[in-house]
């Protein structure tokens, strides 16, 4: 008994220290993402690549010897650290060739300008403390749904009802169950016009991401989210799951330039900020405003959750499908209520005149007033002619495909956009325009991305799609 029970203890001990030297070599990839403003970008990213590599090396190893260690460890190394890891790897390594490329724009427009570079470093330094935390206190988090049960509040719905265009449902009476509107199939021209961008000054820089326009046809239908995913429909989530996000978000800060004396605002990553607390300008929110600072995997886990839920399949929409969706039959037109911007206020939640005279952003505002300076209580507006709400600004809203320069090569049965035509899977497409977003960053045409996989702000959330069979 008394080998026994030596043994055991070493065995813990050898645990312990496998732990710590894991815990350590994260320190040491958070300590390579110091010192950016100094050194710029090739010798930081270099030198975190470096460090995230031997991270690789030693959970490769201790997964050699995972009987050492106790389950929970050993799913949270496999389930979430080691696929953490390994797309922060992934991720290093493109944006460092992109430090080093020739054709490496720092334009203040740029996917890959410094300061987005700087917060792909804040993000995952936020991500890579949280895994730590965890590993330093032995209270491990995987994301796991194999416990969760099916909603005892089902909402049958007959073959039929589904036949019907813009038919309204629900899978469930529980509050966490969206409201979704059957979309009819149909053909439509994806993408931005030489006349639009010409009308709204749209830089060289940004119009290549919505070209060349191109015929996309949906012989099926799909439901989708006559709203935004809101908070309390979120927080039903985290509540039966668990499920841990780590700090911080994408903010406005509001800083004096030295060289003027002025208050201007800045985006900036502000790491005491999470979907619960979103700081100025949002002391008037309750559970109806959009769930927002969310990672698209935040939503995409959501959707995962809701489909066992409800027995359905619930994921977040296509690109294509968003872009249907939201011109809804129309004209061509730039935004959902015209091609000025005069009415938006109407239809949407915008940078409006009260937001501009709160945090004085220096981009193009919308001369209207639309009575809320952050987000807005999902439907707070105009539908669009499909019966959505909130398609343009509120929240800006993930899509699921992975990011393409242009649409050259774009699928034309509205489809997923995966890996194929060098389409980048870590960094998540992003839709619609928010509550701070300029003028043209709000037309039905915009699109972009944010280099980071681990990226959030509190202008950004997402709906869902729900698949007809």
């Amino acid at each position: 008994m008394l080998i026994f029970k030596l043994l055991v203890l070493i065995l813990f001990f050898n645990c312990i220290y496998s732990s710590d030297i894991i815990l350590k070599n994260i320190r040491n990839v958070r300590d390579s993402m110091s010192s950016f403003d100094k050194y710029g970008c090739s010798p930081v990213f270099s030198k975190s690549l470096n460090e995230t590599n031997s991270l690789k090396k030693i959970i490769k190893q201790y997964l050699l010897d995972s009987s050492k260690c106790s389950v929970n460890e050993y799913n949270f190394i496999v389930g979430n650290l080691k696929p953490k890891i390994e797309s922060l790897s992934n991720e290093l390594e493109y944006l460092l060739h992109r430090c080093n490329a020739r054709d490496y724009s720092s334009d203040s427009l740029s996917l890959e300008r410094p300061a987005r570079l700087h917060q792909f470093l804040q993000e995952w330094n936020s991500t890579l403390e949280s895994l730590g935390q965890e590993i330093e206190t032995r209270d491990f988090y995987t994301f796991n749904l194999d416990s969760i049960k099916q909603s005892a509040n089902i909402v049958h719905h007959k073959d039929s009802q589904f036949e019907n265009d813009f038919y309204h449902f629900k899978d469930c009476q529980d509050s966490y169950c969206p409201e979704m509107v059957v979309i009819p199939q149909g053909s439509f021209i994806m993408g931005g016009s030489d006349e639009e961008h010409a009308a709204l000054s749209i830089s060289n820089e940004i119009k290549k991401w919505d070209l060349p326009r191109h015929q996309v046809t949906f012989k099926k239908k799909f439901a989708i989210g006559q709203f935004e995913i809101t908070s309390k429909q979120f927080r039903e989530f985290v509540k039966e799951t668990g499920y841990k996000i780590p700090k911080g978000c994408i903010a406005i800060k509001n800083i004096v330039d030295p060289s003027t004396g002025n208050r201007v605002s800045r985006l900036s990553f502000n790491d005491e900020l999470d979907y619960e607390n979103l700081g100025e300008g949002f002391e008037d929110r309750d559970e109806s405003h959009p769930a927002v600072c969310l990672r698209r995997e935040d939503v995409r886990n959501f959707a995962q959750w809701l489909s066992i839920k409800t027995g359905q399949t619930y994921r977040l929409p296509y690109e294509a499908e968003w872009e249907y969706v939201t011109r809804a039959d129309q004209k061509y037109q730039y935004y959902i209520w015209g091609n000025t911007t005069e009415g938006g206020c109407k239809y949407a939640n915008l940078y409006d005149l009260d937001s501009f005279n709160r945090f004085k952003l220096v981009f193009k505002n919308f001369n209207c007033t639309d009575g809320f300076v952050a987000t807005a209580p999902v439907g707070s507006y105009l539908p669009n002619q499909f019966g959505i709400y909130d398609l343009l600004a509120n929240a800006r809203e993930w899509v699921d495909d992975c990011w393409h320069y242009s649409f050259d090569g774009a699928p034309s049965d509205g489809s997923r956009w995966g890996e194929e035509n060098n389409g980048l899977c870590d960094f998540g497409v992003l839709r619609g325009g928010s509550f701070f977003y300029n003028t043209f960053n709000v037309r039905i045409a915009y699109r972009n991305a944010y280099f980071s996989s681990q990226s959030k702000s509190y202008m950004w959330g997402g709906r869902l799609v729900r698949e007809i069979n």
